[in-house]
């Protein structure tokens, strides 16, 4: 097999250096399941990437390797975003400034240019490489829609919930961020709608790392699971970009009114919504529950 694999990709193996990834590892659970016998091997590392939901649903007749190590991948953030840009003196002047407790004078316009910037990209890889290599919010909007098309796929395809039911919840959450409501109204998804009957299907959005939920409480503790109030919760996207593109869905980007105005400088429009949801985006990627 490793012979095969250096003449396929035209690439040497070296023991002990080597790493081979296995890239949408759901499309092929035995694949995980040989991993058991290719540590043992001991000649090489791999890594195994793919969608957290589908692989989830797939991997359930399967052994699963004891020595495999799970790792959540999160979106890019705002200070990985400039590296990906070739920024990497941005991020140490907006960290000194704030350490000082000093305003950026002339810098700020440039940089909250920038940071709104990656609000509308986002940090999906797809979409960044996309705006790194074309500066083309057309290219980078299309990466986004597919993701999205492939988000719906992963809910048609799992077996555990109601896929209509996850996609509206998914649908409908540019709309309920653009409000002025403090919590997701279930009730503007279905009138009939009540919490113990969505919180399956919110369980499994926010499972698959597709939404972060932030759940009110009752009093500030260690132990927020003791104290969630279940009526009152809140659904943010996992990535800024992806809400930007999910909330004009099946239109062109040139009619997305958010690209427009980043385009004239000019971005009032739900602009709470996307700062709210990057602050949550923030506060996920750095291990704050929400």
């Amino acid at each position: 097999m490793f012979e095969k694999l250096q003449v396929h990709y035209k690439t040497k193996l070296y023991k002990r250096e080597s790493l081979i990834i296995l890239d949408e590892i759901q499309l092929f659970p035995e694949a995980r399941q040989a991993l058991k016998t290719l540590l043992e091997d001991k000649r090489y590392d791999y890594i195994e990437t793919g969608s957290l939901a589908s692989i989830k649903k797939k991997s359930k007749k399967i052994l699963i390797p004891s020595e495999e190590y799970p790792l959540d991948v999160y979106p890019l953030d705002f200070e990985e975003f400039l590296w990906a840009i070739d920024d990497d003196f941005t991020f140490d002047i907006i960290r000194k400034h704030y350490g000082s407790l000093k305003p950026l004078a002339s810098s700020h316009s440039a940089i909250k240019k920038l940071f709104r910037t990656y609000m509308l990209v986002g940090g999906m890889p797809q979409a960044v490489l996309a705006y790194v290599k074309t500066k083309d919010f057309g290219e980078v909007d299309f990466a986004k829609q597919q993701i999205l098309t492939l988000y719906e796929c992963d809910m048609d395809e799992q077996e555990e919930e109601n896929p209509e039911t996850l996609k509206n919840i998914f649908w409908h959450i540019p709309s309920e961020l653009s409000k002025h409501d403090k919590k997701f109204v279930l009730s503007h998804i279905d009138p009939n709608a009540r919490i113990r009957d969505y919180k399956g299907p919110l369980g499994w959005l926010n499972d698959a790392m597709i939404i972060n939920m932030s759940e009110n409480v009752s009093e500030i503790s260690t132990a927020f699971n003791l104290s969630t109030i279940d009526p009152y919760f809140k659904c943010y996207l996992m990535d800024t970009g992806l809400l930007v593109s999910l909330a004009f869905k099946n239109k062109d980007y040139l009619e997305n009114e958010l690209y427009k105005a980043i385009l004239f400088d000019k971005l009032h429009i739900n602009e709470g919504m996307l700062i709210e949801n990057v602050v949550a985006q923030e506060q996920w990627r750095k291990g704050f529950l929400l």
